[in-house]
């Protein structure tokens, strides 16, 4: 082969062409046989208002707008497992709530006893001042629940609601 007659500048485009297929066509999969039926999966879903997907990197990175819910706890929970099952390469989930900031402020009166019961145990001390909390609060309805990974927090305040879940595993030492 002579090397002298081939046209490196050929071969260049070439190669950068074959490069640009393989990264259109591996965007084009992502978005449809991925991205696409998860975002239909959540949306199906009745206690979800909205869905946005992201990528934070490298991964994708999943927002889920609840509407109000009777359990946070099994309604998140159903969730992950729902997204985990139809992507299990997915970073993060995050759930967002409607919250004001009256609901705001309850919930920052509670969350040292919050975050004092996910670091130590002490959940019986936290629903009794959640309950406290809540009581002179006036709200409409409350929830804290614990399960072996994290605490539930909900708050219902009228047509706002606000939902907080801290992971157990992250605030142990």
């Amino acid at each position: 082969m002579d090397w002298q007659k081939l046209k490196w500048q050929v071969v260049a485009m070439s190669f950068l062409g074959g490069i640009a297929l393989l990264v259109s066509a591996h965007y084009l999969w992502q978005r449809t046989a991925v991205e696409k039926p998860l975002l239909q999966l959540l949306r199906q879903d009745p206690d979800v208002s909205g869905v946005t997907l992201r990528k934070e990197n490298g991964s994708l990175a999943v927002q889920v707008e609840l509407k109000a819910v009777p359990r946070l706890a099994s309604t998140v929970e159903r969730l992950d497992t729902l997204v985990k099952k139809a992507y299990p390469r997915v970073s993060r989930i995050t759930y967002k709530d409607r919250s004001n900031h009256a609901l705001d402020q309850i919930y920052h009166d509670m969350h040292f006893a919050v975050y004092q019961a996910a670091r130590n145990g002490t959940y019986r001390d936290m629903a009794n001042w959640v309950h406290e909390q809540a009581h002179n609060a006036n709200l409409q309805d409350y929830r804290v629940e614990v399960s072996s990974t994290a605490i539930y927090v909900q708050l219902h305040l009228q047509d706002a609601y606000f939902y907080r879940i801290i992971l157990l595993a992250a605030t142990r030492p």
